[in-house]
């Protein structure tokens, strides 16, 4: 009987401490899991835009406050603070560093206007692939911008000549020329227009107003030659060729536009004068050789056929491929030729 009553009190005491051992452990384990424990309280924001960012920032940030911080807020908030510095400070308007003036590297660095010689260029490249309509669009813009260009006036009036626009070339031939009077360049490119247009006498003036504003360029005596052999007066052609090339070259000239006329006989007589004044010229002894053996062959020297080139002119002087600006007369101990008041009767195309 003790014994069952002794097991029974052994029970419910272990029964009552196991209990007790529960709840003790409840009660420390429920702080872990949030039961317990106290919560952070709710974050007001009682104070306005913070006004201790930088002053020269146009962006401002929010301060988070309040009061009964946890101990980890301090350091959030402190956290929240410098990244929001850095990303105002990245917005932030600061001024432009000076520009430095005509600065080559820089990208805003562009020129006032554009230049004549881009329009020139631009149409030079397309004239020269065969895009005519392009080159005169270009000229014409060059033109309306900078309307006294020499250049785009002598290079767009060339270029409707080529095409066959005379009248039109010649329109830009007198603008030129009333621009810049007396410019060799402009003055034997307008005679060639002329001679085209079947204008003799102002071609020959125009030749002759060249030859006076360059007369140590044999170029312009050369066209003036032409015409005056083309019409009938190979002596003052021959004064002109001679101050230009030198006796035995300007009767070799002379010759070769007389052999090209069909006056073999001419041709002949001034290429022998042109060997008996240089033994060792030898485009005149080839040229006789020429004349002579189609006389032997039998064929008529008058239709003998012409040289396929156009001209055949010799000169010690280099030919100038550029156009050149004006150039004052120089003073010459010889007396240039000028061509006799009369005007030429035929004038061949000038190619």
């Amino acid at each position: 009987m003790q014994k069952k009553i002794a097991i029974s009190v052994w029970t419910n005491c272990g029964r009552d401490l196991i209990c007790t051992g529960l709840a003790l452990q409840g009660l420390f384990l429920a702080p872990s899991f949030g039961l317990g424990a106290d919560r952070p309280k709710p974050i007001r924001q009682d104070k306005p835009i913070a006004t201790d960012s930088n002053e020269g920032s146009s962006f401002r940030l929010i301060q988070f406050t309040g009061s009964g911080e946890s101990d980890g807020s301090g350091s959030i908030s402190s956290a929240f603070k410098k990244a929001g510095d850095s990303i105002s400070g990245f917005f932030t308007s600061e001024p432009r560093q000076p520009q430095v003036e005509n600065d080559p590297i820089s990208l805003s660095s562009m020129p006032d206007e554009i230049n004549a010689n881009v329009y020139l260029s631009a149409a030079r490249m397309m004239e020269n692939s065969g895009n005519f309509e392009g080159a005169e669009r270009q000229y014409k813009s060059c033109l309306e911008k900078f309307p006294k260009s020499r250049l785009a006036q002598i290079s767009y009036a060339r270029l409707l000549h080529r095409t066959q626009r005379l009248d039109e070339s010649l329109v830009i031939y007198q603008m030129a020329d009333k621009d810049h009077p007396k410019d060799p360049t402009i003055c034997n490119d307008m005679g060639l227009c002329l001679a085209r247009m079947g204008r003799k006498g102002e071609a020959m003036a125009k030749f002759h107003q060249a030859t006076l504003g360059a007369p140590e360029d044999p170029r312009y005596r050369n066209n003036l030659a032409m015409v005056l052999v083309d019409a009938g007066r190979p002596d003052e052609a021959l004064s002109q060729l001679v101050y230009a090339h030198g006796k035995a070259k300007g009767h070799f000239n002379l010759g070769f536009l007389l052999y090209r006329k069909g006056d073999h006989d001419g041709a002949v007589a001034n290429f022998e004068a042109a060997l008996q004044q240089d033994a060792n010229l030898t485009q005149a002894a080839d040229m006789l050789q020429r004349i002579q053996g189609k006389q032997i062959a039998g064929q008529d020297p008058r239709t003998a056929p012409m040289p396929k080139t156009n001209t055949m002119f010799i000169s010690d002087q280099p030919r100038q491929t550029k156009s050149s600006p004006v150039v004052v007369p120089s003073q010459s101990s010889k007396i240039p030729p000028a061509p006799e008041s009369e005007p030429p009767r035929l004038l061949p195309p000038v190619r």
